[in-house]
């Protein structure tokens, strides 16, 4: 067995796979602090996307490294073969982050008495792009709150069509328009029906409440908050969301 070989393989990898998981951790700080902040991990799915990309990534490189690298190769073609795993690196870790990206939550849509989380690769670029520049996701912005207008006639069968084939109409942006907060609150329930009906939610809401700097507790009001989990957020007077909680 060649102990060279083998440890000086192990050390390359040591090497690489430090590199990648810092490349991964400055990724993760962009995903999960602007893309996918609390709680859209959960709610759009954001998570687990996001870290089988960079598990797959961050051992395949380095592995690719350690079974090329020799000490007896010439620096010529350590480099090359060096190279070119770093750059199918990049390559796969590129193309992960651009699916992340797709799959990124950009609107929270106001409808009634809950909000739909609305992901980038769910709407009609043509739509978002005739939307006022307002309006329009950012590379560098979370989800956005938005209302919905009312549905004009000439929509109607659109949209009958759309419900038919088991979606909701929150997947229209030409509907969406600039975030209604009182509305929003004014079809809302009080958060006292949600704590009758789910007493354990108590203490997270008057938590909510408290870390908002607000004490009246009976004048907040919850919403359904629909994605790929459904949670309940709250809000105030002004339909600002304070917080979320689970629906379980």
């Amino acid at each position: 067995m060649n102990t060279t070989r083998i440890r000086t393989a192990f050390k390359a990898f040591g090497i690489h796979f430090g590199i990648s998981l810092l490349v991964a951790a400055l990724v993760a700080l962009l995903v999960f602090t602007i893309w996918y902040p609390y709680p859209f991990r959960e709610l759009a799915g954001g998570r687990d996307l996001f870290i089988l990309v960079i598990a797959v990534d961050i051992i395949c490189g380095p592995l690719l490294t350690s079974i090329l690298f020799s000490p007896t190769k010439p620096k010529k073609e350590l480099i090359t073969d060096i190279s070119l795993v770093v750059i199918v690196q990049l390559l796969a870790l590129g193309y992960g982050i651009w699916n992340v990206w797709l799959a990124r939550p950009v609107y929270l849509v106001n409808d009634g008495n809950r909000f739909h989380v609305v992901s980038r690769i769910s709407l009609d670029s043509k739509y978002i792009n005739s939307l006022e520049p307002a309006l329009q996701p950012k590379f560098f912005s979370g989800p956005m709150k938005v209302s919905m207008r009312e549905v004009a006639f000439f929509e109607q069968s659109t949209v009958d069509a759309l419900t038919q084939a088991g979606k909701n109409k929150s997947l229209l942006p030409q509907l969406y328009v600039p975030y209604d907060g009182t509305k929003a609150y004014q079809n809302t329930q009080s958060v006292q029906s949600l704590i009758k009906l789910m007493p354990e939610k108590k203490t997270d809401i008057e938590t909510m409440a408290k870390t908002a700097g607000t004490s009246e507790v009976n004048q907040l009001h919850f919403a359904y908050v629909l994605g790929q989990k459904s949670w309940f957020g709250v809000l105030n007077a002004n339909g600002q969301i304070l917080g979320y909680t689970y629906s379980k």
